[in-house]
């Protein structure tokens, strides 16, 4: 017996909503309805959202996605911290006509109602959350400040860079201290790697940069899990915090570093200093590798 050459069914990305009078009206919330993305591995909806840990097809025209779920709305019967935490979940999507489909999905890892029907929205509405997507990858690309571009601002070079000291070259060896990628907007000071969101003042031997830098697990877990209903639907926990960092050169190789830790700066700081070449190629390659 052949094995059967017909293309597997796979539900169109885009924005889907019930059918009905309040059909392209529901398309055209701001929100959107319900958002299919199988390449990126994500399903969402109205202030919820899931990441798709594994597909199976369970019959032709038909697929179980096996998901980890953040639901605003997940009710106090789900436990303690229920809108907080992260849950299991499965959903079945079953083809009817053209890109219309049937929707179940479990709540708290259980099915409590019948699966409705999703049609998927008008290509206009979808060119819209397309072109709103595009929009919104572009403005978040980092680009080096027009300041910091200036040649009569001094601003360090990328690479590694370690404490001065006595065991300098031992730290250099060691991947250094703190891995500058001002290019990329990245700083990584221990094991903490900083996003460069903008810059804070400048001086022609020293500036200040805003930096997101993620939390420690349990400050994370204090926090409410927030699910930001961005044109994607994309979950977004509150897991950074806005810090500062002021460089202030020394000489063409070293400057003075400051970080704030929760909006303070809790210390004097300290000198850090360029590492050798072959410290920096070995970086390199080590990352490279990894």
């Amino acid at each position: 017996m052949k094995p059967s050459t017909e293309k597997k069914w796979r539900p169109a990305t885009g924005y889907y909503a019930s059918p009905g009078k309040e059909f392209d009206s529901d398309c055209r919330k701001e929100y959107g309805v319900f958002n299919v993305d199988l390449p990126k591995k994500s399903v969402s909806g109205f202030e919820w959202s899931c990441e798709i840990n594994k597909l199976a097809d369970t019959a032709p025209g038909a697929i179980k996605l096996n998901m980890t779920c953040d639901d605003l709305n997940m009710p106090a019967s789900a436990g303690p911290n229920s809108q907080e935490r992260s849950f299991k979940e499965v959903m079945l999507l079953e083809r009817t006509n053209g890109k219309s489909m049937f929707v179940r999905k479990t709540i708290n890892g259980k099915f409590k109602g019948p699966n409705w029907q999703a049609d998927f929205c008008p290509e206009d509405v979808q060119r819209a959350y397309i072109d709103a997507e595009k929009q919104q990858e572009e403005a978040s690309k980092y680009k080096v400040p027009e300041q910091l571009l200036s040649p009569n601002q001094w601003r360090p070079k990328d690479g590694i860079y370690a404490n001065v000291g006595p065991d300098f070259a031992d730290r250099c060896a060691k991947s250094g201290d703190v891995t500058l990628n001002l290019t990329e907007g990245s700083i990584v000071s221990g094991k903490i790697e900083c996003k460069a969101v903008g810059l804070m003042n400048t001086g022609r031997a020293e500036f200040s940069m805003v930096m997101t830098c993620p939390q420690p697990a349990g400050k994370q877990a204090s926090k409410k899990k927030g699910v930001d209903t961005n044109p994607r639907g994309l979950a977004n926990p509150e897991s950074s915090s806005a810090d500062a960092i002021r460089m202030k050169r020394i000489d063409d190789n070293t400057f003075h570093m400051q970080k704030t830790v929760d909006k303070k700066f809790k210390d004097e700081g300290g000198a850090v200093a360029y590492c050798p070449e072959e410290a920096q190629r070995a970086y390199a390659a080590k990352k490279v590798k990894n």
